[in-house]
Formats: structure tokens, sequence, C-alpha cells
């Protein structure tokens, strides 16, 4: 089992060269290990969605394009821990744009999995994500929601807030581990999109405006396309063969 895909990409105007090692590797790693582990440290889902008049969102409708207008949701490192050989990342969540008085539930989309509702969700006054609000008054304490996340290079995270009924909604997309090269102004970047990396999307920024790009590609057991730009970033998308 496994494939091999080496690629190099460049622009001939100013020759600045990127190269992305090490996807192999990572690629087989990936192979061999669990995938993105997630864990939301809060209570859990105290109602069902259907009580609160959710759906499960659909996948073609997932990204933060379908944002609420003017909304944004951030999330912020607060630390990184060394767990059994690995790297656990803290982040906090912080969102813009939405009304402070509803009630949300957060979901959590990983690579070939469906969204899953994980934490019943509010906003504090500075924005920040939390799944109890201090209320001093009946003494009770404000309960974050920390999220904990380890996994493998180049394996994206989506997290959503959705309010009741749907009426308010925004997408946010993390890489905990990117695999990515620069060289000069130039960025190249691979996220996977299928799971065990059957499919990855490689990017490239800093480039010129349809400026010319040569792509010398090596792939075994695959295919690959490629989608030219015209504002200087320009994505390739790689399908491969796993048996």
């Amino acid at each position: 089992m496994g494939f091999v895909f080496w690629s190099v990409l460049y622009g001939r105007r100013n020759n600045d060269a990127l190269i992305l090692g090490g996807i192999r590797e990572a690629f087989l790693k990936r192979l061999m290990r669990f995938t993105l582990k997630i864990l939301i440290l809060c209570a859990a889902i105290l109602v069902t969605l259907d009580a609160l008049g959710q759906t499960v969102p659909r996948m073609d409708q997932w990204g933060e394009r379908f944002n609420s207008p003017s909304a944004r949701l951030i999330c912020k490192e607060v630390g990184r821990t060394p767990t059994g050989g690995k790297t656990v990342i803290t982040y906090n969540l912080f969102a813009e744009g939405l009304p402070k008085d509803r009630h949300f539930v957060l979901w959590v989309l990983n690579v070939g999995s469906q969204p899953q509702a994980v934490a019943d969700a509010y906003l504090n006054e500075s924005g920040r994500v939390v799944n109890v609000l201090a209320d001093p008054q009946r003494n009770i304490l404000e309960d974050p929601i920390n999220v904990r996340v380890s996994g493998g290079r180049g394996e994206p995270i989506n997290f959503a807030l959705i309010s009741d009924n749907d009426h308010f909604h925004v997408f946010t997309q993390i890489v905990p581990f990117p695999m990515e090269k620069s060289s000069g102004p130039c960025n190249l970047s691979v996220v996977e999109t299928g799971r065990h990396y059957s499919t990855v999307l490689i990017k490239i920024s800093g480039l010129q405006p349809n400026e010319e790009l040569a792509v010398n590609q090596k792939i075994t057991l695959g295919n690959g396309q490629v989608v030219r730009g015209s504002s200087g970033v320009t994505a390739a998308v790689i399908q491969h063969c796993i048996h």
C-alpha cells in the first residue's frame, strides 16, 4: 500500500523555485497512524438539535463563503503540550459579527467524516466561545471551550457556530500542522482533502498575475489536474489511487 508524489513548481518570470519535500514521508506516516484527534473540553450538548431547530450543515454549504454577513470565527492558539510522542495544540475560539444573546451549537468537521455537533456554545462580551456564561449573582463561573487538537501534517479541521433555527452561522478552517515551503515572496502549501491523502490541494501564492507557471511532477499510481489562477494564486488538485 502506498504511493509516491513529488512536485516542483516555479514561476518562470522570476525563477523562484519552490520545492516541497517530505510529502511522501508524511503521506505514508499518515496511513500508518490514527486520524486527527480532537478533544473539546466542556460540557456535552444538553438539548437535541431537533429541539433547537438545527439541521446538520450540508457538505456543499460548509465554508467561510457561507458565513453570515460580517461574521468571522477565529481560532487562537494558547498552548502546545507534548503527549505520547505527539504535540497537542490548544485553541480558544472567538466570534465576530454575531449576536451575543443567542444560543449556538459548535460543529466540527474532519476530512472524510460527517459534521458532528460537539458542544453548546455562547459568546461572552469579548466574543469568546464558551459553554457556560458567567453569572456572578448566582456564583456561576464562565466555562470556556478549549479545543485540543493533534494530527498529521497538512490535515485540516473545520469548525462552525450555528444558532438555533440556523439564523446565524459562521465557519472557519485551521491546519494545526501545516505542510508548506516558502522561497522569497512565494509560498507553496499542501492540504489534505481526502481521507488518507487520497486527494490533496496544492496552492502556490506570491506569483505575478497571469504569470506563466511551469509544473514538473512525478506521481505514481495517480493522476493530477492543475488549474492556473489569474490573481497570483495557483491551485493543483491531486488525486491518487491507493491499493
